[in-house]
């Protein structure tokens, strides 16, 4: 019987993703803190995540933050799964662009209900 949902494996921020000739992934530099050296602060990245499923999603990553719920970037996508043995990986490259420190979150949704959700914490760069 085939499972009707869709289930996140993995859901990390990182600077880079790479995919070697054997179809193999590596990310490079998984973070939940950036430390700005001055605001606003333009912050490239990529999201990587891993779902199964087994019917056509929509799904939706936003960048928030927390505290206001400000929607500092947004990129939705569908997905269409094939068996439940089966995994997707998917990469998405976003910039966010954070005018203050803070709290925020990349929270993933599928159909318009929360699937998932990745802290992640912009803090000023102190000098030692």
């Amino acid at each position: 019987m085939e499972d009707p949902t869709t289930r996140l494996l993995a859901l990390l921020l990182c600077e880079e993703v790479t995919t070697d000739d054997g179809g193999i992934q590596t990310l490079r530099g998984v973070f939940d803190l950036t430390l700005a050296p001055s605001f606003p602060m333009t912050v490239p990245m990529h999201v990587f995540v891993k779902l199964a499923g087994t019917r056509p999603s929509s799904l939706d990553l936003a960048v928030v933050n927390v505290e206001t719920g400000a929607e500092l970037g947004f990129f939705g996508f569908t997905m269409h799964p094939g068996p439940p043995s089966i995994t997707l990986h998917q990469t998405y490259p976003l910039t966010a662009v954070f005018a203050v420190p803070g709290d925020y979150e990349v929270r993933l949704s599928v159909d318009g209900a929360a699937l998932a959700v990745a802290p992640w914490t912009v803090r000023p760069l102190t000098p030692p």
